[in-house]
């Protein structure tokens, strides 16, 4: 019976070694046959606590053989004593043969332990190689589920991209409308601007010409007037003078005016009779001078004088209406320049607060202002800079360092941004005269304005501290001579391939 056990424990190891080589050759196909290992692994505890159990019986039984081989080598002590003392005709093989079946069934029992072991070996390394299994699952399972939400966000970002892409391809024909027109307008007010001034220099040359008018209407009028005043002179003094005369004849002839003719005629004779012929031609040269000196009579002097009269006025109405378009587009100039000025100061206002709040963020303390200088009036006035870097003196900024200097334009700019966003921004190697920390704090506020504004920023740079710090670097290169390459890389998505 030994014997047969030791032959079923022998055929039961091979088979579960035949298992076991099964299950080695089946462990790539592990992670899809999860659940048939675990029932055979349990099906194979069952069986390692049967062999437990049949280890349990051959070691009792090892015992009786044990018990039986102690019984017969007593038997043979005695059996040797007695021949010792009664030698026997015929001596028995029968210790022997407990001995040999003791020994086959202890060889038995101990094959049967050695194949227990095997099999609770076999055991463990199954479960370790299962457990390396599952926890390969739940790596590729939580790797996959970061897959899962990387893509998630891929998708996301690409919806962005692709709005911001779209957006992109509105925003050149809307900023090129809207260009257009303002270029546009802004040839509508320089036309308007040119007519005005087109306008006032016609005003002013209609202006002078209808002074220029009015002055020669002025001297023609005012030579009217001396020549109207001295023929009345003339014709006062002439009548003055036929009064004289008439007042003289009667008191000399005691005859009135009209009756003067007569008397005169034959006065005239008796003289002309009785003076000589010189006195009386010289007489007559005499009085042809004094027509002469008097001048001639301008009968259209009244009619010349109406005329004037009316030119003048005319010349004063246009002369008014000139004015007063002149006063209405210096109206209208000094209102452009009133309103000018008003936006000019709320901008230099603006732009100067956020000038003083970059510029202490860029030097970490400090502070800095826009002055305008050589005139009161905002659009005549120049502009200075002043500033003050930490433990340093207030002053110009061209008494700064090269740094500073870059650093203190960039305030400024990014100030003017500020007030009035662009679309657009390129920044040409303004890092170049800057130091790593200086550098730092400059990508700092250039993250800083990406955030306030809707500004694009394009950086062009060599610091490779500025480069790290981008989204996106585009290069250029020439890998054959004459050829040149754009090579583009997101850092973004670089980043998160290299953390995966």
């Amino acid at each position: 019976s030994a014997k047969a056990a030791w032959e079923a424990a022998k055929a039961e190891r091979q088979t579960l070694d035949a298992k076991a080589r099964g299950l080695r050759a089946d462990a790539p196909k592990a992670a899809t046959a999860e659940a048939a290992a675990v029932r055979e692994s349990e099906r194979l505890l069952a069986e390692l606590v049967r062999l437990g159990e049949r280890r349990a019986d051959l070691e009792a039984q090892a015992r009786t053989l044990d018990s039986e081989l102690n019984e017969a080598r007593a038997a043979v002590e005695a059996a040797g004593t007695v021949a010792d003392t009664a030698p026997s005709s015929a001596p028995t093989d029968d210790p022997a043969q407990a001995r040999a079946a003791v020994d086959a069934a202890r060889a038995a029992a101990a094959e049967a332990a050695a194949a227990a072991q095997s099999m609770v070996r076999d055991k463990a390394q199954r479960d370790a190689r299962r457990q390396i299994v599952e926890r390969e699952i739940g790596q590729w399972r939580a790797r996959i589920a970061d897959a899962d939400a990387r893509l998630k966000v891929l998708d996301g970002e690409l919806n962005e991209i692709e709005k911001r892409r779209d957006a992109a391809k509105s925003a050149p024909e809307a900023a090129r409308a809207k260009l257009e027109a303002l270029m546009e307008e802004a040839g509508g007010a320089e036309q308007r601007r040119a007519d005005a001034s087109d306008r006032v220099a016609q005003g002013e040359t209609a202006a002078r010409v209808a002074a220029e008018q009015a002055r020669a209407s002025e001297q023609a009028h005012a030579a009217a007037r001396e020549r109207r005043a001295g023929a009345e002179a003339h014709a006062s003094a002439a009548s003055a003078r036929v009064e004289d005369v008439a007042m003289q004849a009667r008191e000399v002839t005691g005859k009135p005016p009209e009756e003067l003719a007569d008397a005169a005629g034959s006065l005239l004779g008796a003289a002309l009779g009785s003076a000589p012929i010189s006195e009386v031609e010289r007489r007559l040269e005499r009085l042809k001078a004094e027509r002469e000196a008097a001048g001639p009579v301008n009968l259209r002097a009244q009619e010349e004088l109406a005329e004037a009269q009316e030119r003048i006025d005319t010349l004063t109405t246009e002369k008014n209406d000139v004015a007063q378009g002149v006063a209405k587009l210096r109206r209208a100039i000094t209102t452009l320049n009133n309103e000018g000025r008003t936006r000019l100061m709320k901008a230099f206002e603006e732009v100067d607060a956020h000038f003083a709040q970059l510029f202490a963020t860029l030097f970490e303390g400090g502070q800095a202002a826009l002055k305008l200088t050589e005139s009161d009036d905002p659009l005549e006035a120049g502009l200075e800079i002043f500033a003050q870097p930490p433990g340093k003196r207030l002053t110009s900024l061209n008494l700064l360092s090269g740094g500073e200097q870059a650093l203190t334009a960039t305030a400024l700019i990014f100030a003017v941004f500020l007030a009035n966003p662009a679309p657009l921004c390129v920044l040409d190697e303004v890092d170049a005269p800057l130091d790593d920390a200086n550098v730092d704090r400059f990508c700092r506020l250039l993250e800083e304005m990406k955030r306030l504004t809707t500004t694009r920023f394009i950086v062009i740079t060599h610091n490779p501290v500025t480069m790290s710090r981008m989204d996106r670097l585009y290069g250029v290169t020439m890998p054959e001579q004459g050829v040149s390459q754009l090579v583009s890389v997101d850092l973004g998505r670089a980043q998160a391939l290299a953390a995966e």
